[in-house]
């Protein structure tokens, strides 16, 4: 029935023509239609179609390597749907289909080959690229040595294409290097270039040149570890540029006496014996931004002191405890017992905590003078870590013994603990949130938030790395999650330290070096003294760090002679910001010249010695005779100035 041999190649395209059939209609009265029949596993039908016609298409490209034959099952129907139907094979032919490999082509660096000479060693000088025609692997890069390229020994190239340098180019030496460049693809086929790097000239002018001396290095004996024995000073070079100092190895073994800090200050490590000894010599390296280095040898001088015989002071601090606080204990909480090693059994210790190295996280817990250690904050950081104090015993004769030790905190998981962001803190209901590392706030209305210590805040935050937040009483404050409780105070340029565990909101002053509660009132009080001759204004309520300003005006006939009380001065205007309580008097004095009127000069007298309620009436009036004659009473503490008599 089929007309044509039913065969056809791989991989031809849907719709081509496998074949055409053909099948006799006895009636001879009318027109035949053809179909694919399923059933009775003829699964091939599923690859062809059928044209009404007779001709069979692909319905789907097909692969020798799958299936090298398919059956299928064909129907011929009359106009009365009588049918005939057959069962036929069609055959799939097979086609090479192996492609050659072509290397790959366009290799170029993208963009100028160029360095600045100096660079440091693995900077990135440029990119190469490259096309597979292929397009069915990666490429990889190499530099490749032979034929005047001997440019390659400056450079290194990664795989993917990346040319860095391997050594610091220099420019005088040569302008310009040659390279030869290669590019594989997976089937080892390549392309490979000749390339110029450009070194690009830079200003070398010598650097300024370097020095550094120190003040006198000397220390009296028997001071504890942590005392200042002298700085180190930069004599000469660039100004602005930071220098480091460090303290060398030497033969004499005073380097394990003494320790340099980060600001060139040089400090003891342990308790100095003159008698064990007198002095001793150091070596000190400095080195600048510029990478300019210098060492120097000095002679440290230990005083003499006079030692009486005295109880022997403490030799260690010990603890049997394993030093550990957890995450929101109570203020209060034991972490700890300590004791002092003594000699003498019998004598008597205190203890305290004390600034000096390794007491970095002092702040966060108190001492008994018994030696208990306790939290005095509520901690909650939010991961494990360890914090650092410093303690110093003190035995009954004043003698000190300093250790740092190690306390270990464990975090306690609560809502929103790795939250960064404030405004996606997690919500604990009502309005309220928490960030871990920000603490609980209401935030129903932020960018306003109401802060757990801080109250009412607007808040600026791209990121838990940049926070801002406006306050009433401190200004624009920047802060950070890695930071915070430290806050930076934009207005002031200067930080404070939140106190997160007491309640109201107390901060750190670094200036003054002392605490404040945050919205504290200071109040200004004035006074005159005597109560006549004048009137002043300023006295009111003012917060931490608000302008005072007191102005003090004499009446006619008096002048202003001076501010007495916590503050003092002549000016008749006194400005100061508010830290702490002030009380000041205003005095003013009669003015006596001789335009004046005695009446009117007696009579301001006599009003300034009217207010004196210390004095009788006699005493007034011996007063009164001597300021008219000499100028002043010593009994009345009043003495006119040049320009008053």
């Amino acid at each position: 029935m089929a007309l044509d041999q039913l065969a056809i190649l791989e991989n031809e395209p849907v719709g081509t023509v496998v074949g055409r059939f053909l099948a006799n209609d006895p009636d001879g009265n009318g027109s035949l239609s053809y179909s694919l029949f399923d059933g009775n596993s003829t699964p091939g039908n599923a690859y062809f179609t059928m044209d009404v016609n007779g001709t069979l298409r692909t319905a789907s490209a097909l692969d020798y390597e799958f299936a090298s034959s398919h059956l299928i099952r064909l129907r011929a129907y009359d106009d009365q749907q009588a049918f005939v139907e057959g069962i036929f094979a069609v055959t799939v032919l097979d086609v090479n289909e192996s492609v050659p490999n072509s290397p790959p082509s366009g290799l170029s660096p993208v963009g100028v080959l160029s360095m600045r000479e100096n660079e440091p060693i693995g900077s990135t000088v440029g990119v190469f690229s490259a096309v597979d025609p292929n397009g069915s692997g990666a490429l990889h890069y190499y530099l490749l040595d032979g034929n005047g390229t001997s440019g390659n020994q400056y450079f290194a190239m990664d795989l993917n294409g990346t040319l860095k340098t391997s050594v610091m180019l220099d420019y005088e030496s040569n302008a310009s290097h040659l390279i030869r460049v290669r590019v594989y693809d997976d089937g080892q086929a390549f392309a490979e270039g000749y390339f110029t790097v450009t070194v690009l000239d830079v200003n070398e002018s010598a650097s300024p040149s370097f020095d550094f001396n120190a003040t006198t290095l000397e220390i009296a004996e028997n001071q504890p570890a942590g005392s200042f024995v002298g700085q180190f000073i930069p004599s000469s070079g660039m100004p602005g540029f930071g220098v480091s100092f460090f303290l060398n190895r030497d033969a004499t073994g005073g380097h394990t006496f003494l320790r340099v800090d980060t600001d060139g200050s040089l400090r003891t490590m342990f308790v100095l014996d003159y008698e064990q000894t007198p002095s001793f010599e150091i070596s000190v390296t400095a080195v600048n931004d510029l990478n300019q280095s210098l060492t120097r040898s000095f002679d440290v001088d230990v005083r003499d002191l006079y030692e009486p015989v005295v109880n022997s002071p403490p030799t260690d601090v010990r603890t049997d405890h394993y030093l550990k606080t957890v995450g929101n204990d109570p203020v209060g909480t034991a972490v700890g017992f300590f004791y002092a090693a003594d000699r003498d059994s019998a004598d008597s210790h205190s203890f305290e905590l004390v600034q000096g190295q390794g007491g970095t996280d002092n702040a966060l817990f108190s001492m008994d003078a018994n030696g208990t250690l306790r939290n005095a904050s509520i901690l909650n950081f939010d991961q494990n870590k360890t914090l650092g104090i410093r303690l110093r015993v003190t035995d009954s004769s004043g003698n000190a013994y300093e250790e740092a030790f190690t306390i270990h905190f464990e975090a306690v998981s609560e809502p929103g603990e790795s939250v960064t962001i404030i405004s996606a803190g997690a919500d604990l209901g009502r309005g309220w949130k928490r960030a871990g590392w920000f603490g609980y706030y209401f935030g129903a209305f932020y960018p306003w938030v109401f802060h757990e210590n801080l109250g009412w805040l607007y808040v600026f935050q791209k990121s838990g790395e940049d926070t801002w937040f406006y306050h009433e009483r401190l200004g624009w404050v920047w802060t950070s999650r890695h930071v915070f409780p430290h806050m930076y105070m934009f207005e002031r340029n200067q930080w404070t330290y939140l106190d997160r565990g007491r309640l109201p909101a107390m901060l750190f002053d670094y200036s003054h070096m002392e605490w404040f509660e945050l919205n504290a009132r200071y109040q200004v009080s004035i006074s005159n003294q005597p109560g006549v001759g004048g009137t002043v204004s300023g006295a009111g309520e003012y917060f931490r760090w608000q302008t005072v300003r007191l102005e003090a005006s004499a009446l006619n006939g008096y002048s202003f002679n001076g501010w007495s009380g916590d503050l003092s001065g002549q000016e008749s205007v006194l400005e100061f910001e508010a830290v702490s309580n002030v009380a000041v008097k205003a005095s003013f004095l009669p003015v006596l010249s001789p335009s004046l009127p005695p009446d009117q000069a007696i009579g301001s007298l006599g009003q300034v010695l009217d207010a004196l309620q210390n004095l009788s009436p006699s005493e007034k009036q011996n007063s009164m005779a001597e300021i008219l004659i000499s100028g002043k009473s010593s009994q009345a503490g009043i003495e006119l100035k040049e320009g008053d008599q």
